[in-house]
């Protein structure tokens, strides 16, 4: 069952949705949204009907650093958007093996937070915004989990810093012909096909 949960961190609460399978042997798929939207956006694309079809859980929270988000105060600052995902992860997750998805900003925080994670398996980003964070760039190295990253032919993020990127952390980059710097939303049918053949993969490589 799809339902709304809270999280929080030294006096910061957020809303979540959540479905948590008791099927261990599976990933949990953790959504982190853009800066301009929330856990809700990613419904838009029908990625949590198809997730729920196939039993896998996954969780998408609204994080403080979103100028939308349900949370009771907003904030960039980079260890409390940590330590509360840390502090959701913990309380609704456990020990669960993770493949985290993230947007924008959103592929940001991931960054940081895969590479101190070993819970984390695969690594989707969607136009991960780093222009201005080198340090996101040196830590990435340290990523081990399996990586993708996917764009939008008229994405605003510079082609140069994705390509140093992917190089750091031995990731593919596919384009979406056509579409802008949320290509989820311009393109959800593909989005979710290709989320779903991630996932698969990652599952597999895992096995081996």
């Amino acid at each position: 069952m799809v339902e709304e949960v809270l999280h929080g961190f030294k006096g910061i609460e957020c809303k979540a949705i959540a479905h948590i399978e008791e099927n261990f042997s599976k990933p949990v798929i953790l959504f982190l949204h853009g800066y301009s939207f929330t856990g809700e956006t990613w419904s838009k694309t029908g990625v949590f009907d198809a997730l729920t079809s196939r039993r896998y859980s996954f969780i998408a929270p609204d994080m403080p650093y979103g100028r939308r988000t349900r949370c009771t105060k907003h904030t960039r600052s980079l260890d409390i958007n940590l330590g509360l995902l840390n502090s959701l992860v913990s309380s609704y997750v456990g020990r669960r093996q993770l493949v985290v998805v993230g947007a924008s900003l959103g592929g940001r925080l991931a960054i940081y937070y895969s590479a101190k994670n070993e819970l984390v398996r695969g690594l989707l980003l969607l136009s991960p915004y780093i222009e201005k964070d080198k340090t996101a760039l040196t830590i990435a190295s340290s990523i081990t989990a399996v990586s993708k990253i996917i764009l939008g032919e008229k994405d605003i993020v510079s082609r140069k810093t994705i390509e140093k990127l992917a190089s750091r952390i031995g990731a593919s980059i596919v384009v979406y012909e056509g579409a802008g710097h949320a290509m989820y939303l311009d393109s959800p049918d593909r989005f979710v096909r290709d989320l779903l053949e991630f996932i698969e993969y990652v599952e597999g490589m895992h096995k081996e």
